[in-house]
């Protein structure tokens, strides 16, 4: 019985192969671009896959990478199980729903270490120079992470949205850490609880938008709330104690007064409703759709309808918007 020769691919012609290579899987090329230098030179040349970027969530026992093709929705995703001992365990990546597991043979990876953080760093950079994309949203839930990756950052310095999200309060140093090793270039988001004498000076937020979620907000004072300079700034569940509606106007006053053409969107809510909004002295005029639509963008394709607002006119012809909704 005569068996097939194997197919020598590496013997083709340069195009020939990058021809044949792109019509393979994502997870294929990067076991191809593993096996010699010069595999992994033509995958780099290769005519780039439909891929974005990543997305990483790193939660208390694992991280997820997550690829993201340029239509935005996930390829599949490889799970770094860090393991209650620190254990090696093997990567798995799931496509379409489906868990697949490539096993021990993973040992073979040049970003595999014993320890799975360093394996997880290692990896990220792999891919990221591998197929030149960027890492858009890291996803922190910091609850529970242990003391000896409490200064963990994934595979990169550079990320362009970070949200950190839990129950228990984030701590001073921790934080600083974080803002300080890592270059967020659009948006830090935080969805978890400061500690009760929390305070870090507003320019470790300079970031193009900020979000402080639910109970995110309560250290803000007055003070903070003023020297805030990123473009797109969002405060829920504020304390009216230590900021109000009057605080509010007064930012508008800043606005108005000011030649600032980069500010773009401020969002308050509060805990509870915070009194009468005045805003008279800006001659306020009902909104006009022929100038401006009523949508007002948010994050994640979301909107806020401001067509109830009313437009306020500065010196330079620049509009703003003004909307008060009554559910805070």
């Amino acid at each position: 019985m005569s068996f097939p020769s194997v197919f020598p691919i590496l013997k083709l012609p340069i195009l020939c192969i990058e021809s044949i290579l792109n019509q393979f899987e994502i997870y294929d090329k990067i076991n191809v671009s593993l096996l010699s230098k010069k595999c992994h030179w033509i995958l780099k040349r290769l005519t780039k896959p439909n891929l974005l970027c990543l997305n990483i969530q790193i939660e208390k026992h694992y991280a997820e990478v997550i690829f993201v093709l340029k239509t935005n929705q996930n390829y599949g995703s490889w799970i770094f199980d860090f393991g209650e001992l620190e254990k090696l365990t093997p990567i798995q990546h799931t496509i379409n729903g489906c868990n697949m597991d490539y096993g021990e043979h993973l040992r073979f990876y040049p970003f595999r270490f014993a320890d799975p953080q360093q394996t997880l760093n290692s990896a990220v950079a792999y891919f990221i120079d591998l197929f030149n994309i960027h890492v858009r949203r890291v996803n922190l839930a910091p609850d529970e992470i242990p003391d000896t990756r409490k200064f963990i950052f994934p595979g990169c310095n550079q990320c362009e949205e970070m949200k950190i999200t839990g129950n228990i309060p984030f701590k001073k140093y921790i934080l600083k850490h974080y803002l300080e090793n890592i270059k967020i270039t659009e948006c830090l988001a935080f969805d978890i609880p400061f500690e009760s004498n929390f305070y870090l000076d507003p320019i470790h937020f300079l970031k193009d938008e900020i979000h402080f979620l639910n109970s995110s907000a309560n250290w803000i004072t007055r003070d903070v709330f003023f020297n805030l300079k990123n473009q797109r700034i969002q405060l829920y569940e504020c304390d009216i104690s230590k900021v109000n509606v009057k605080d509010f106007e007064l930012f508008v006053d800043r606005w108005y007064h000011s030649n600032d053409t980069e500010f773009e969107l401020l969002v308050m809510k509060w805990k509870v409703f915070p009194g009468r909004l005045d805003i008279k002295r800006f001659n306020p005029m009902p909104l006009d759709k022929n100038k401006r639509s009523p949508k007002i963008r948010l994050q994640y394709g979301r909107e806020i309808d401001c067509s109830r607002g009313k437009d306020i006119e500065r010196s330079d012809g620049l509009l703003a918007t003004v909307s008060k909704r009554n559910n805070h």
